[in-house]
């Protein structure tokens, strides 16, 4: 099956997208699995601009001072990988998601659209630390996934913010979405991946395993409308959720899927916009 890169083509007509900028590594000269260069942006941006998306990076006070409007203009929602990121207290927050948690209340009932949850860091792997093909394939196809429903969605990674304890423990980033979620440390840092959902095109078992720590969160325990993507093998334990409209994808979409990017321009007949990045 053909990689689809992350694009507009699937999501919000308006092809904008607001990452938080804590959340994200700056990178000198970030480079997408497609092989497309950008100087500093981060992966997450890269991938974004290359697919012709408008991009605002903000910081934790412009975040904090938005309204419910403000964040619905927006097609995507990206809580990304930052790298070398802190680690939270036990049931606490990361600095990196400090702003996110402090007005979740204000953001998180308007993501309307798909809700992909993320428990590993595949930023650090794919760029910072060895180059793994198989980290940047998640990071595109788990954008076109977040981008693919109608209204707003939301690219949510945990990094390894958690890796604290092996007992379950609250997440405070993600009770703003729904009750019913605990993380648990995989202190073993499992490295045998297994996919089990249809919503990552293009991505295999091999991409996910063997990235000398390829899984850092799994989850204990998850509400019933987020559906397992992938699990740590291992640990038998899901570590990658999805939610929202493309959960069960339709007859129509599978197809969409299968014929790649080129395939869907065609059927869809529209033409992807350049992407630019702006700031408030």
């Amino acid at each position: 099956m053909a990689l689809l890169a992350a694009g507009p083509i699937f999501g919000n007509p308006s092809f904008n997208a607001l990452i938080l900028s804590s959340t994200v590594t700056t990178d000198p000269t970030a480079k997408t699995p497609d092989g497309s260069t950008f100087s500093n942006t981060s992966v997450e941006e890269a991938i974004l601009l290359e697919q012709g998306y408008t991009v605002t990076l903000v910081d934790g006070a412009t975040w904090d001072s938005m309204t419910q409007a403000q964040f619905a203009s927006y097609s995507l929602l990206v809580l990304g990988d930052p790298t070398a990121g802190s680690v939270a207290a036990v049931n606490g927050t990361p600095a990196e998601l400090a702003a996110a948690v402090a007005n979740e209340s204000t953001w998180a009932p308007i993501v309307n659209g798909v809700k992909l949850v993320i428990g590993t860091d595949p930023v650090f792997h794919y760029q910072d630390r060895s180059g793994v093909a198989g980290a940047g394939k998640l990071i595109q196809s788990g954008l076109t996934l977040a981008a693919s429903g109608n209204g707003t969605g939301l690219y949510l990674d945990l990094s390894d913010y958690y890796n604290n304890s092996a007992s379950a423990q609250d997440a405070p980033i993600l009770d703003g979405l729904e009750a019913g979620f605990t993380v648990s440390s995989d202190v073993g840092c499992d490295e045998i991946v297994h996919i089990v959902g249809p919503g990552l095109p293009g991505v295999m078992d091999v991409d996910l395993s063997n990235w000398d720590c390829s899984v850092h969160e799994t989850f204990a325990s998850h509400p019933s409308d987020f559906i397992v993507l992938a699990n740590d093998a291992n640990a038998g334990q899901p570590y990658i959720l999805e939610e929202g409209p493309g959960q069960v994808p339709e007859p129509a979409t599978l197809l969409l899927l299968g014929v790649g990017l080129s395939g869907v321009a065609a059927l869809r007949l529209r033409t992807r916009q350049s992407g630019s990045k702006t700031s408030f």
